[in-house]
């Protein structure tokens, strides 16, 4: 799908999964390149404690559940909906 054509139809005729599943090799591909290049394990997670204990503690669970959804489903994308409901939630 291009993006012309994304950008003109409606949310409900957009498959925003397919659009996605179509990349989904390509982009498999380059976070393991980018891993390779990456921090280790043990700094990510000290960067995240260093980042999460400055800030509330209900963006990281937020954080964490989002994390654990897109690893539990493949077709999981957030959209709009879900990005107002996180903004309600943290007013």
């Amino acid at each position: 799908m291009a993006i012309h054509e994304a950008v003109y139809k409606s949310e409900d005729e957009i498959n925003v999964p397919g659009l996605f599943k179509g990349v989904q090799t390509e982009m498999q591909e380059l976070a393991e390149t980018l891993a390779e290049d990456g921090l280790l394990a043990s700094e990510i997670k000290r960067e995240e404690e260093e980042y999460f204990s400055a800030s509330n503690l209900d963006r990281e669970a937020i954080a964490r559940k989002l994390t654990v959804m897109a690893n539990l489903s493949q077709g999981f994308v957030p959209d709009k909906r879900l990005w107002r409901w996180i903004e309600k939630a943290m007013a």
